[in-house]
């Protein structure tokens, strides 16, 4: 349906989003609001939602400006709806005193943070809070660190409170803490109440010797850090990516002929005739079923056809680079070692999909979670233990079918720069130790350090104070396991056992409480 773009409201606060308009009329629409010019905020009630994004200052502030900035406009909004408020601003000002000027701005803007930064600080007062750190460089080229409160507020909710940004001089460590100290020292809070750390996984910051995180518990014991499990699978498959030689190899080959094939139309079109017509055969032979969803075109998928592509990229002799592009990556597709690590990659990720598609849904239960990266680890560990001969076997089909060289096991290794070198390891022992298992124990060693089992404990136990279905995710003995790690907080032996009936009370309290039965 067409959209009547004279009809398109002129203030933003009234204007629907783009992914509202069909995807055919977002152009048009938006250089119908660039023709409409900018809003002028006059004899108009400003809603909340209007406020957000808008510039503090303007390009032109001077009186016959018909666009001043947002300061200035809402001012002189301000002063027109109310007569108490205009006979002492702008140009009823005593005495000139309009207190414009843009260090007054500032000012004004600084003291209305204090006074937002002491509603939180109250909201806060003496408890626990975990810090949410990030660093970013803004368009000037300077590092900003910004710093972030978690914790539970007066009613027993748990929120994040931004609490500011800060230029750093360089982003090591004990620059970072140093920062973030003293931003807390700002409002009188103390580097020992910090019960969490929350960071992105790069090294100054996750870093188990010199990382913010490991330099910060060195001083306040039970700030556990716990990374985003997501992106903790995703850095161990490429911490192995970057570390192994020969699956580092792996992936440069697959990047390259994604560029190689994907950077060029008439190479696609080439690939889906030739995907088109392997199908048909197929079909013909009685190999595949026709029927809703089959045979979908789903970008590179058969290796033959895919090597039938840069065949011909290898004998097209308008583009030398190319061809030459595709010649050398041809011959890295049909080396013994890319079918090795093709097959043991699919058998490593194929275990890992799942519990990536686990730990990035919005809503999940923690012990699933936990349960999925245990099973995970059990069954990498278990194609390592049993794996091996089932993954020689698909290789070796798979070379028979499209034409790879075999290499024999028993013969004398070397690693294709020179045969002169004696080698002390056969083909058998460097597929199968230097390959199979290092990648698989790298793999392993990787999830064990990320997916520790502090981390792990730690949100077992507090998954049991989950309240759906009456708390019956409710467990006393987790609960009290968890005082291992908070150890400190319970000096003597009276007040662990003071918790324990405590916690039997507060269970039964909640049960039998009107207002949390459902």
């Amino acid at each position: 349906m067409r959209v009547d773009l004279s009809s398109l409201p002129v203030d933003p606060a009234e204007r629907s989003g783009m992914e509202c308009y069909h995807v055919n009329q977002r152009n048009e629409i938006r250089r119908a609001y660039l023709q409409k010019g900018p809003f002028q905020p006059q004899n108009y009630k400003f809603p909340q939602r209007a406020f957000g994004g808008l510039a503090f200052r303007g390009h032109d502030e001077k009186d016959e400006s018909d666009n001043k900035c947002n300061f200035l406009e809402l001012l002189q909004w301000l002063a027109d709806r109310c007569d108490v408020v205009d006979r002492v601003v702008l140009k009823n000002a005593p005495k000139n005193t309009q207190l414009k000027c843009s260090d007054i701005q500032k000012d004004i803007v600084q003291a209305c943070s204090d006074a937002v930064m002491n509603v939180i600080m109250e909201d806060l007062g003496k408890k626990f809070f975990a810090i949410l750190v990030d660093e970013s460089r803004d368009v000037s080229c300077k590092e900003q660190l910004a710093l972030v409160l978690r914790f539970v507020n007066k009613k027993g909710e748990v929120v994040e409170r931004f609490v500011g940004l800060k230029h750093v001089s360089d982003t090591s460590a004990l620059t970072l803490k140093a920062t973030i100290y003293d931003m807390l020292s700002k409002w009188n809070l103390s580097p020992t109440s910090i019960r969490g750390q929350d960071y992105d996984g790069a090294s100054n910051m996750s870093g188990a010797f010199n990382g913010l995180k490991t330099l910060i518990m060195n001083e306040t014991k039970f700030a556990y850090f716990i990374h985003c499990f997501a992106h903790h699978l995703q850095l161990t498959l490429v911490f192995v990516a970057k570390n192994h030689t020969k699956v580092n190899d792996f992936f440069d080959a697959v990047s390259r002929l994604l560029n190689i094939i994907g950077s060029s139309y008439k190479q696609r079109d080439n690939l889906r005739k030739k995907q088109a017509d392997k199908v048909m055969e197929a079909l013909v032979e009685g190999k595949i079923e026709s029927g809703t969803s089959l045979n979908q075109e789903v970008g590179i998928k058969r290796p033959s056809d895919t090597r039938w592509v840069l065949e011909d990229l290898g004998k097209d002799n308008s583009d030398r680079d190319r061809k030459v592009e595709a010649i050398r990556i041809l011959r890295l597709l049909k080396s013994f070692d890319f079918v090795v690590c093709l097959h043991l990659m699919v058998d490593i990720l194929g275990v890992t999909d799942h519990l990536n598609t686990t730990l990035q849904r919005k809503y999940q239960n923690i012990v699933n979670s936990m349960n999925q990266v245990s099973s995970s680890k059990k069954a990498i560990q278990e194609i390592r233990d049993l794996g091996w001969e089932p993954l020689l076997g698909n290789v070796t089909l798979f070379c028979d079918k499209h034409d790879v060289r075999i290499v024999d096991m028993e013969d004398e290794y070397y690693d294709r720069f020179s045969r002169r070198r004696g080698s002390q390891i056969n083909n058998l022992h460097h597929y199968h130790v230097d390959v199979f298992k290092a990648v698989i124990d790298m793999q392993l060693q990787e999830l064990n350090h990320r997916f520790n089992e502090a981390n792990t404990k730690l949100l077992l136990c507090i998954a049991c104070l989950c309240s759906r279905e009456s708390f019956k995710a409710f467990d006393l003995d987790k609960l009290m396991e968890m005082t291992i790690l908070y150890q400190e907080e319970f000096r003597t032996e009276y007040d662990l056992q003071v918790l324990e009936v405590e916690l039997k009370n507060y269970i039964k309290d909640v049960r039998e409480d009107e207002r949390l039965i459902n």
